[in-house]
């Protein structure tokens, strides 16, 4: 057993919290989207992350993604999305380490 192996399970908590906290700061600006812009929302399709249609969700990702709400002049919202994106960006390399400690674990490499 690798001593490296003990970090799979902080790695896995650690990108489960990631997770977590991308998808409550996603509820977030949808909700923020919807109270403070409510026009821009009903232009959006009135995207509901988990209970709504997958391709207005999809779309309300991608508006996010490209940062196509600059024009509504909101700084909150703008730094919201940021941190979202910067988790975005912690996550992917935390989630090769993930699938590698796995593989470790699993004797595949």
């Amino acid at each position: 057993m690798h001593e490296f192996e003990n970090l799979l399970p902080i790695a896995f908590i650690s990108l489960f919290s990631l997770g977590a906290l991308l998808i409550a700061l996603r509820v977030l600006i949808a909700k923020r989207i919807e109270r403070m812009h409510p026009y821009e929302w009903i232009k959006l399709g009135k995207p509901k992350l988990f209970s709504g249609d997958p391709d207005v969700n999809t779309r309300f990702v991608a508006y996010l993604n490209k940062k196509e709400f600059h024009h509504l002049n909101d700084k909150k919202l703008e730094n919201i999305n940021r941190l979202a994106g910067i988790i975005s960006w912690l996550a992917i390399p935390l989630f090769f380490v993930v699938v590698i400690l796995f593989l470790i674990r699993w004797g595949v490499i």
